[in-house]
């Protein structure tokens, strides 16, 4: 059995209050909001500053060989902007994957489940 927490024991809660299998937009947004709220602990941690730092020095050193790249060099410099620029989107793109799990909301299948089940749990317990 999945842990109470856990986005897919709440996944089989909803499946057994509702009589159905969730689809997978419901199931998506379940496991987006779940990921967020974990994620949202772990980016309170000082330590969650310097992680973010150290990824971000990766495209800047990147960037930076590249700059000190002579202008002759064509090849080298298309394979190194393919770098830093590769380097630079898996940067941004991780932090807006994190951002937008951390601002999910608590999905409306998940609150409609609580008023089906007629639950004593708070939903911001959730």
């Amino acid at each position: 059995m999945p842990n109470q927490d856990s986005a897919d024991f709440i996944i089989e809660r909803l499946e057994e209050v509702f009589n159905r299998p969730l689809n997978e937009e419901e199931r998506f947004e379940i496991v987006l909001w779940q990921k967020g709220k974990l994620l949202s602990q772990l980016t309170a941690f000082a330590g969650w500053q310097v992680a973010i730092d150290t990824l971000k020095q990766y495209p800047q050193q990147l960037y930076e060989d590249l700059m000190e790249t002579p202008p002759g060099e064509k090849e080298l410099i298309a394979a190194k902007h393919a770098a830093a620029y590769g380097s630079n989107e898996t940067y941004r793109k991780f932090l807006q994957d994190i951002q937008a799990a951390i601002d999910a909301p608590m999905p409306e299948i998940v609150k409609e489940g609580f008023v089906k089940a007629k639950t004593d749990v708070p939903l911001d317990a959730m």
